[in-house]
């Protein structure tokens, strides 16, 4: 067999694929529209036949037709959203709600803060009845350890009033009897 007429063959084939598929890409095109920018640039890529030059390319051309396409869809978001919007300030609508939920959240705090004061009060009142009985339970525990005190100061005069009485009168006691005498060992009894 003939290879140059198998590849001649092979190369029609290919180039009805090629042209059945673009013909079915361009009709797609048609009827759901032009769609983005890497869409054109695809069709313009196929129509002129550089499809093999872009195959070979790096990643950063890849990156630079992304950021190409975001940024046409930001320009026509961006364009429209400002002249539905401008300076970002909310809707008369949403001004309103913000308004209405403002006014909720101040009587809400203001209900709070009263039941804050009237809980600190009774608090309060609790705390300084708790603390008259503390204060009264010192003094009563001041005035017994008082009492104490008076109770061992009167108890140590006393014994040392008798202390002095006592030694006092042991030394008279002494004083008046004459010493025992002493028995001498020489005389016993046989």
């Amino acid at each position: 067999m003939d290879t140059q007429a198998l590849e001649l063959w092979g190369n029609t084939f290919l180039n009805a694929a090629r042209g059945q598929k673009l013909m079915e890409e361009y009709s797609r095109m048609m009827t759901e529209g032009l769609g983005s920018f890497q869409d054109m640039f695809g069709m313009f890529h196929k129509w002129w036949g550089i499809d093999f030059l872009f195959q070979e390319i790096p990643g950063y051309f890849t990156a630079y037709l992304k950021a190409a396409e975001d940024f046409q869809k930001m320009f026509m978001g961006g364009i429209f959203s400002l002249m539905s919007n401008p300076m970002g300030y909310p809707s008369s609508a949403g001004y309103q709600a913000l308004l209405r939920d403002y006014e909720e959240l101040r009587e809400k705090t203001q209900r709070q803060e009263e039941d804050i004061r009237r809980l600190r009060a009774i608090l309060d009142e609790k705390l300084s009845a708790q603390g008259e009985g503390i204060t009264a339970f010192q003094n009563l525990m001041k005035n017994q350890a008082q009492q104490f005190q008076d109770l061992m100061v009167n108890f140590s005069r006393l014994f040392s009033q008798a202390g002095s009485t006592e030694a006092a009168g042991g030394q008279e006691k002494q004083a008046r009897e004459p010493a025992p005498k002493k028995r001498s060992p020489s005389k016993r009894k046989t």
